[in-house]
Order: structure tokens, then sequence, then C-alpha cells
């Protein structure tokens, strides 16, 4: 599963994100369900949005600084272990996901939160597992250490 041979999807993990918040203000808006947080409470949703975006921004940064492919299945020159890679593989998918989680505290109601397992199973077995396989022919061993040491999520 080299880069020549990984059919690259079309759809990536931010577009996945976008469909995922869609989906959810859709549901929000359609079949709210009974509302969870009470009013003014729900404001505290900023906090994961923030977070989930600042993780994954500073974890592409990290790609981008030892110029290594950001995009899944792009060329991968370094294997980045530093910052929050030494605590999870996929801190860009996982702020995504903590992203997701604040809006739906914000959104306060509880039929978008249905929205989020499927992306998650979504990113785990359209990208995640992929591209271990891919990393692990790409950096071997280094990779399966680094596999052993940190957890693929949290």
């Amino acid at each position: 599963m080299t880069e020549a041979t990984v059919k690259r999807p079309r759809l990536l993990p931010p577009h996945y994100f976008a469909l995922a918040v869609i989906s959810m203000w859709v549901l929000h808006r359609l079949i709210p369900g009974p509302r969870l947080i009470r009013n003014h409470w729900n404001w505290f949703g900023l906090v994961p949005i923030i977070l989930g975006g600042v993780l994954s921004a500073y974890s592409a940064d990290l790609f981008d600084r030892v110029e290594t492919g950001v995009i899944p299945f792009s060329d991968a020159t370094t294997l980045v272990v530093r910052g929050p890679f030494r605590f999870s593989r996929n801190p860009m998918y996982l702020g995504m996901l903590i992203a997701l989680v604040g809006i739906s505290v914000l959104m306060a109601t509880s039929s978008q939160w249905v929205v989020l397992p499927l992306f998650f199973g979504i990113l785990d077995r359209l990208f995640v597992a992929r591209e271990e396989v891919f990393l692990t022919e790409r950096f071997g061993e280094p990779y399966g250490e680094y596999q052993r040491r940190v957890r693929r999520w949290l």
C-alpha cells in the first residue's frame, strides 16, 4: 500500500467534518429531541470547539514544519512523534471529534449526538486503519514502536 498504490479518497476528513456539522444542524433544526443542557450552559460548548480546532491546527502545523504530507496518503517523509503526537497517533482527527462534541453541547439538544459515533467510525475505518498500514510500510519498525507506545486516539 505504497503512496503509488493507495487510492486517495475523494472526500477527506475535513469534508466529513463539514458534512457532520451540516448533519448535526439539520437534525437539530428538524428533529431536535429533548433539550439536554439548560440555556446559557450550552455556551460552554465553545471551549471544546476552540480546543479541538487548536489541537487540529497545531498538529497540522507540525506536519508543515517538517515538510511532510498532511493530506491522508500523501508523501509521508517524516514520522511526527512530538507535540500532541506523543499522546495520540491521530490528534488532528481527535481535534475534529472534540470540536463536534462542543458543537453538540452548543446546540444543547439530543438528536445531533448520533452524528459523533458515525463520524468516529468513518474516520477510523476509512482513514486511520488504512493510514496505519500505509505508515507501517513507509516507516517500518519505528512506526511499529510508535504504535506500541502511543494510543490510536487517546
